[in-house]
């Protein structure tokens, strides 16, 4: 998470810089600074709204997988879980569905005869 910090104020630092010089100069080159320093200083605010809900989801996989793995003897990954975790609960609730559906048809065969 810092080095991500760090990344965006390095980021942040940049699109400063060349938008600041698209201001000092009234070129082509000053144009194309300032469209980068504005596409940069954009996606910098996309990432610190978004970075912190994808770390703290990434977080939230880990202990994820340390319970699953602890409790039904699996062995998943975190980036499983954080990728892939509706896959997994939807192959858990078929595999549900299908004990239960087996239960039911056990049910109705009686050896009464």
């Amino acid at each position: 998470m810092i080095l991500f910090l760090v990344l965006i104020a390095i980021v942040a630092a940049l699109a400063g810089l060349l938008i600041s010089y698209s201001e000092r100069t009234y070129s082509l080159a000053g144009g194309a600074a300032g469209f980068a320093g504005f596409f940069l200083a954009g996606c910098v605010g996309l990432a610190a709204l978004v970075g912190p809900f994808a770390w703290f989801a990434w977080t939230g996989a880990v202990h994820k997988a340390e319970v699953i793995n602890r409790e039904y003897g699996t062995s998943y990954t975190p980036a499983e879980i954080f990728w892939a975790s509706s896959v997994i609960n939807t192959v858990r609730e078929v595999g549900r569905q299908r004990i239960e559906l087996n239960g039911d048809l056990a049910r109705g065969l009686s050896c009464e005869g």
